[in-house]
């Protein structure tokens, strides 16, 4: 027997030293863990031959009180715990391998319409909050990219950004506005960018997550607007396809590796043309109803 809490521990770094899954993956997967443990489904102490096929198919997969998602994500948790076990000769074999997992809920993106963009970008106090808030709506950028930009990503001459840590550790080339490249000129000067574009305030490290969260916060309390970095990249995609932009362009530029990917947006347009045409109410809002009467057919 031993300690999970320990293990925990041990997993983690195991996890950040032998796979390439990313910090706040990693991070997830823990803290699901812990959840488990406290569930008393990573049982304290241990008892591995405790977790098998059937028992995650009986207390989790069967289990009405977690969502689809929810399943998925602890199942996923076993599985990285497991695959430590195995790594370190603790157990001979992986449970989560035996389940079948649900198929994932499909849930439409809620993006923000442009009134709230706009309200976010009002409430903005900062240089660095502007072009924070800019690259992310603007170029779609997901929260990670963001905070990798290097000043060797930018080519001011083209006005794209190389946007070289998406999804998978594939590139991209991501346009971005020719109003953005004097603000982005003036912000690199300012705070006298020599490599990383974004750095804490407080240590000059690199900004990491939870820094562009803490930004994200107080640009909240102030605008009144919740927003979350995707929603800003869902909110990008929608206006885009909704703005006539081709599918496959938006595919590119967002680096989906799928086109089904980015086909959710056209359905999200479709959607809000649909929401604002009966808002509007043309046929309610005219003095004199068709008669039917008097029209000739």
């Amino acid at each position: 027997m031993e300690s999970t809490g320990r293990l925990l521990i041990e997993i983690e770094d195991f996890l950040k030293s032998k796979t390439k899954l990313r910090p706040r993956t990693i991070s997830d997967a823990v803290k699901n863990m812990k959840h488990l443990q406290t569930l008393s489904t990573l049982l304290e102490p241990l008892d591995i031959k405790k977790i098998t096929g059937k028992w995650i198919l009986k207390n989790i997969i069967s289990e009405d009180k977690y969502s689809i998602n929810t399943k998925r994500l602890y199942v996923y948790s076993i599985s990285k715990f497991y695959l430590f076990l195995k790594f370190t000769n603790r157990a001979s074999y992986n449970p989560a391998e035996e389940v079948e997992l649900p198929a994932q809920e499909k849930r439409l993106p809620r993006p923000l319409s442009k009134l709230s963009i706009q309200q976010i970008f009002d409430n903005l106090r900062e240089l660095r909050e502007e072009v924070v808030i800019s690259l992310l709506y603007y170029c779609g950028l997901r929260a990670s990219e963001l905070t990798h930009l290097r000043l060797r990503d930018f080519d001011f001459t083209e006005k794209i950004i190389n946007v070289r840590h998406g999804k998978g550790d594939k590139s991209r080339w991501v346009p971005f506005p020719e109003k953005l490249a004097g603000m982005l000129t003036r912000y690199f000067r300012v705070y006298e960018i020599k490599d990383r574009i974004f750095l804490s305030k407080h240590t000059g490290s690199p900004m990491n997550y939870s820094g562009l969260i803490s930004i994200i916060w107080e640009i909240e309390k102030r605008s009144g607007v919740v927003f979350t970095p995707h929603v800003l990249r869902h909110s990008f995609a929608t206006h885009m396809v909704e703005g006539g932009a081709d599918i496959s362009s938006v595919q590119n530029m967002l680096g989906h590796s799928d086109i089904k990917q980015t086909t959710i947006y056209v359905k999200v347009a479709k959607g809000r043309v649909m929401a604002d045409y009966k808002k509007v109410d043309l046929f309610n809002s005219m003095n004199k109803p068709i008669d039917k009467e008097t029209v000739l057919v």
